[in-house]
Order: structure tokens, then sequence, then C-alpha cells
């Protein structure tokens, strides 16, 4: 983590960027609930301005959260305090001191936060633990269902790390306008000698991020010089 100048990150717009953070947070509680893509880097668009459909939903899903803060309140204080907690944790995650320009979004700033939602699902769905029909405890099934879905698809993201090639072209695939996932799968593919597919992802990751060219190129240079190339 490296501070930048803030006018470099959010402009001279501070309401843009807050919104961003917004939907940030939002990101980061659809992931919550809905973890399908696991990757190492994620891509999220900044907000561009205010006046917006985009800022109306963001506001929209605020809302949502604070009702949803309300209830917890007012129906289980434990609950209340697990999805509390989660969204404290995430808050160095959500850019709103701006040094997080090289991934504004990234399951990685999950984990700990990941705690919180856990308190707080498993508090709220304890009643459903003791249904039962003939005989057979109906909530003890649904959940373990629930929770075997999620090891698959843990274990499938765990799979992609015995092959960096795999792990960023799953990389790029989520976060195509992220730079830094073109440049370390121009790593990969550079490490197995494969040099067009390396030059084409160095290249990439230069047109996209300026804080990253210098070592992008550099690297492609690298690359053109192994291929005998001296353009």
């Amino acid at each position: 983590i490296v501070p930048r100048p803030a006018s470099n990150i959010i402009g001279d717009n501070l309401a843009v960027h807050l919104l961003t953070s917004a939907k940030i947070l939002l990101w980061y509680l659809r992931e919550f609930a809905l973890p399908w893509q696991l990757s190492q880097e994620h891509w999220l668009r900044p907000v561009s301005r205010v006046l917006s459909w985009e800022t109306v939903g963001i506001l929209a899903g605020l809302a949502a959260c604070a009702a949803a803060l309300a209830a917890l309140w007012r129906r289980d204080r434990v609950a209340f305090a697990g999805l509390a907690m989660a969204l404290l944790w995430l808050t160095p995650c959500l850019n709103i001191f701006p040094y997080l320009n090289i991934s504004l979004v990234a399951n990685r700033y999950l984990y700990l936060a990941f705690a919180g939602i856990l308190l707080c699902a498993g508090r709220l769905v304890a009643p459903a633990w003791t249904i039962t029909f003939k005989g057979l405890y109906v909530g003890i099934a649904i959940w373990t269902a629930i929770g075997l879905a999620y090891t698959v698809l843990a274990m499938r993201n765990l799979a992609c790390y015995s092959d960096p090639v795999d792990l960023w072209t799953r990389a790029t695939q989520c976060a195509p306008e992220h730079a830094r996932a073109h440049v370390n799968l121009a790593a990969a593919l550079a490490a197995r000698m494969r040099w067009a597919d390396a030059e084409r992802h160095y290249r990439h990751a230069c047109r996209l991020g300026r804080s990253i060219a210098v070592n992008g190129r550099t690297s492609l240079a690298m690359v053109l010089a192994a291929r005998g190339d001296c353009r």
C-alpha cells in the first residue's frame, strides 16, 4: 500500500469519489451472498458523474443496507453486531482515503469481514436447524448443502493456484481492464516461453495502466529480446 496524491485518483470531485466508495461497498455485499467469481483481481468501474442512474442505484442500495441494519437492530442485536462488524472491517478497503488505485475491489479483502457475515447469518438461521419433516432435520440438510456449495466454490478457486497461467488467465477474465492481471499473466506466459502471448498481454497492460507501464515496458523489452526482436 503506497499512498498517492488524492488529486491523481479522485480528481476534483469529492462526491464522485465517495459514490465510488459506496459502489465498492455494495459490490462487497453482493459478493457475500453470491461469490461465484473468486479471483485474484476484479474490475470495478469508478463512478463518472454525480447526476446519473448509477447514482440512483447506489443510493437505493445504501438505503436498503440501512434498512437491513435497522431491522436487525430491532430483531436480533447479535445479528446486528455481526453485520456491523463486517461493515466496519470493510471500511479500510473502500478507498475512502484514496490509496487503492491498483485494485478497487478484490475477494482477498473479504476474509476478516466475512467472519461478521457468518455471525449474522448463523444467528438468523438458528431457528431453521430445528425444522423437522418425518423425523428428518430439514434445516440441517439445507444448510449443509449450502456449506458444501460454498466449499465447492472455494476448492475450484484453490485449484487455479496450481498453475499460474490458469490463475492469471482467470484474473484477466474477471478483470479485463486491470493492468496488473495482464502483467502477471504475461510473466507466467513468458516463463513458459510463450513469447507471442506474453507480448500481447504486456502491450495490453501498458495501454491500460500508467502506474504499471514502466515495469510492463521493461518486461516487454525482455520478451522481445528473448525472441530476437530488436524493435
